[in-house]
């Protein structure tokens, strides 16, 4: 035990007088506590207090896992999907390498021959044909009728392109002579001028009745369409009926 020291000084008193005029000095007393000595434990001694005590032991075990087991669960999860899809792929890869040998006879697989044998007879069912043309709106045809569709396209097409090229002459030969007409568009309506001041044509009244309900205008266009007359001749010939005139 250490022995820590404390002075306790006591205050000065007034000096008293004495019997020979002189003051008397003041005692000072030393006292010695004795104290504990408080001292932090090592770093050792935590340890083996730790790894003497079993469940902070286990607690920490606990949590150590833990801590790995949120670390590596994502990675976990990527490897597990990882190795899935590469044994998946490698797999089927292998079953196609040994359909394509026993297909070539290097090998003899029965159970290879049998499943191919059922797939062709499943693909080259009536019924199954039908419902798959049914679902996608196709029709399946033969190499040989493609064929001939094929061609017949084609030649409908190249007749196409003939007519498209036939009508685009005729267009221009119209355009043609729609520009050589024209001098003789304006000589027809001098003509039409005189013609109606000669015969009178001025005079036709077009919305007159002819017979019941029937109007000069509606007799001559029958005549028209029926005798194929031109409109003046039309029009003249209805000019003779007197319910026509103005």
């Amino acid at each position: 035990m250490n022995l820590i020291s404390r002075n306790k000084v006591k205050p000065e008193s007034s000096p008293t007088p004495s019997t020979g005029g002189e003051s008397s000095p003041i005692a000072i007393a030393e006292e010695s506590v004795a104290l504990p000595t408080v001292t932090a434990p090592s770093t050792s001694a935590r340890k083996a207090n730790v790894s003497s005590n079993p469940s902070v032991a286990l607690l920490r075990r606990l949590l150590i896992t833990r801590t790995i087991q949120n670390r590596t669960r994502g990675e976990t999860v990527f490897n597990v999907f990882k190795d899935i899809i590469a044994g998946t792929f490698l797999g089927i890869l292998l079953v196609f390498f040994l359909f394509s040998l026993d297909y070539h006879h290097f090998i003899h697989l029965g159970s290879a021959r049998a499943f191919r044998d059922a797939a062709f007879y499943l693909i080259t069912d009536p019924r199954t044909i039908r419902y798959v043309e049914n679902s996608l709106r196709l029709k399946f045809i033969s190499v040989d009728i493609y064929n001939a569709k094929s061609d017949e396209l084609k030649r409908m097409l190249t007749k196409i392109k003939n007519k498209q090229r036939d009508i685009e002459i005729d267009e221009k030969k119209v355009n043609e002579i729609l520009i050589d007409a024209t001098p003789f568009d304006q000589e027809y309506d001098e003509l039409m001028v005189r013609a109606n001041h000669l015969f009178g044509l001025d005079n036709f009244c077009v919305n007159c009745k002819f017979k019941g309900s029937t109007t000069c205008g509606g007799r001559m266009n029958y005549l028209m369409d029926k005798y194929g007359d031109s409109q003046l001749k039309s029009k003249v010939a209805m000019l003779s009926f007197p319910q026509c005139k103005n």
